[in-house]
């Protein structure tokens, strides 16, 4: 147990040092709406920078499902002026993309426990993203 409480709080350190960077860069760059920072924790627990985005970004859609308010909400609040609260997760969540055909395997859908989003897009191509799901695995 204490092994686990020295985890979390080194990890809640982490969240609150890596939020207020985030903070400072979005202040730094004069941002008004939702900033994207992807980032990736390597096996052995360091984290690296891959990519920033000044609007919703295919890697947080799990917040549809995962917050209580999803990038999308957050952003429409800011373009209309309206007050955005904290954002909470409510568990851990996993997104699986769906790219392409993938969209049209129907053995991926016998998994009832995940949240589906298609985008409807006409068309399917090679390395498109056709739509993802969302799992709860907390």
């Amino acid at each position: 147990y204490y092994d686990w409480m020295l985890w979390k709080m080194r990890q809640e350190r982490e969240e609150a040092n890596m939020k207020t960077k985030a903070k400072k860069l979005a202040q730094n760059l004069n941002l008004y709406g939702v900033l994207a920072i992807e980032l990736f924790e390597l096996l052995d627990n360091s984290i690296i920078f891959n990519e920033i985005a000044p609007r919703p970004h295919n890697s947080f859609h799990w917040t549809l499902n995962g917050c209580n308010s999803s990038q999308f909400d957050i952003l429409v609040r800011t373009i209309c002026g309206l007050p955005v609260k904290d954002v909470k997760c409510n568990g851990k969540w996993e997104m699986i993309n769906l790219i392409g055909h993938d969209v049209n395997n129907m053995c991926l859908y016998e998994d009832q426990n995940y949240i589906l989003h298609i985008y409807g897009k006409k068309n399917v191509k090679p390395g498109r993203k056709m739509g993802h799901f969302n799992k709860n695995i907390s």
